[in-house]
């Protein structure tokens, strides 16, 4: 896929249908997260050994030096408490709208509870999609997601 351009319901799903069916769970975004950035399968981030296993956890565990690692990992979804589902939901909202989306919005189109506190305070991490929709309409998505998303909005979406 590399100099190719992402193709809507190939490569990420064009409608919201199509997300529902290709992601019904937390293990089938995990799946398609580590497609993402392990296209030639998972290689241990600290010493490069590609034989290793995936845990009961669901994390990646390197055969050689032990290490553990979650997919999420260097990603926006890192240390989150929301559900893959709910990240990946936002995500494609954010991503298919042309005119922007507010943190309200967000709120209410994937029925989070509202509370008291401004939208921004209630959905924490809610930059951080910001940040992943910038790597998305900048099209070098497949570049990214093999070394990670960015996860400042000073880091160049395309710098590897």
């Amino acid at each position: 896929m590399e100099g190719l351009m992402p193709v809507a319901g190939v490569d990420y799903p064009a409608r919201f249908a199509q997300l529902t069916s290709w992601f019904p769970d937390d293990e089938a975004c995990a799946s398609y997260l580590a497609r993402l950035r392990w296209p030639d399968g998972f290689r241990s981030p600290r010493c490069g050994c590609p034989t290793s296993w995936e845990t009961a956890a669901g994390l990646w565990l390197c055969r050689s030096c032990r290490r553990k690692t979650s997919v999420t990992a260097g990603t926006i979804f890192h240390r989150s408490r929301l559900p893959l589902t709910d990240w990946f939901a936002a995500v494609w909202f954010v991503t298919t709208q042309k005119s922007g989306v507010s943190a309200l919005s967000l709120q209410r189109v994937l029925g989070w509870a509202p509370t008291a506190r401004p939208a921004h305070v209630a959905l924490p991490g809610v930059h951080r999609v910001a940040s992943g929709a910038m790597v998305e309409t900048q099209s070098c998505l497949p570049a990214c997601s093999a070394a990670g998303w960015p996860t400042s909005r000073t880091a160049s979406p395309c710098s590897t």
